[in-house]
């Protein structure tokens, strides 16, 4: 084998090699990412959240989808209702079956206003605060609280928050992160009214709040280095949970 094959084999392995390190990295941290979620949520399961801080807030977005929906439902149940009640004149064979859809209605109707009651971040902060959690509750119908840029201790660790309640400005955001950092912040949490921030890189931002619906699932998303999170609806609660080890998860709580 020449000089020239040799090179050529040689630098064939060194790509191969490259290659398979990195894919052996993608893996490693896709799959330790994933297990730091599935243990947050087995810790947050079984309730040992010792070490955890847990972000609260209550939803701001309107219900009026759902309030359509119920509506709508409403008006079909009635119908069906009159409808069994004008065969049950016709035929007393009828009658029972009328009963039974308007007994099954009642039971799916309180069973509905038992799953649609109001959620209390206050009753969920004791909840997560009982299984060991430092408990952050965000006020997202107030963002004029956090125009100043403050820092709040908790668990040891101190929580930098600012706001952008009107038009949003990459160099006022960057301005109050850095006066975050500053004030000697551990996490900083950038809480803004205008979904558009999504499209600005948000340095030193380790969680994004919005106070209206940015199309963001409910369990947040990662874009850049920062974890987004937007508002539930009115009468939920969200919940982003942040482990000791810094990876951060969050749910929508409804009842």
């Amino acid at each position: 084998m020449d000089k020239r094959k040799r090179e050529i084999l040689a630098l064939g392995l060194l790509i191969l090699l490259g290659v398979g390190v990195a894919s052996a990295m993608a893996w490693y941290i896709f799959v330790g990412h994933n297990w730091n979620k599935a243990a947050s949520h087995i810790d947050d399961l079984v309730g040992s959240m010792d070490g955890y801080t847990v972000v609260l807030y209550e939803g701001t977005l309107p219900q009026a989808k759902k309030t359509t929906n119920s509506t709508a439902q409403n008006t079909s149940s009635n119908k069906e209702t009159g409808s069994a009640g004008s065969a049950s004149a016709q035929g007393g064979a009828s009658s029972g079956s009328s009963a039974a859809r308007q007994s099954t209605s009642s039971s799916q109707s309180a069973a509905k206003s038992q799953r649609n009651k109001p959620v209390k971040v206050s009753k969920v902060a004791a909840s997560y605060r009982e299984k060991g959690a430092t408990v952050l509750t965000i006020h997202l119908d107030d963002l004029g609280r956090y125009e100043d840029s403050i820092v709040v201790a908790k668990g040891g660790k101190r929580y930098g928050i600012c706001s952008t309640p009107g038009p949003y400005s990459y160099t006022e955001v960057r301005d109050k992160v850095k006066t975050l950092i500053k004030r000697n912040s551990d996490f900083n949490v950038v809480v803004s009214g205008k979904p558009d921030i999504k499209k600005g890189w948000l340095r030193h931002v380790d969680l994004c709040i919005l106070a209206c619906e940015g199309r963001i699932p409910h369990d947040g998303r990662m874009l850049g280095s920062s974890f987004f999170v937007d508002s539930p609806h009115v009468g939920e609660v969200q919940a982003v949970i942040i482990s000791p080890s810094g990876t951060i998860t969050s749910k929508t709580i409804v009842s």
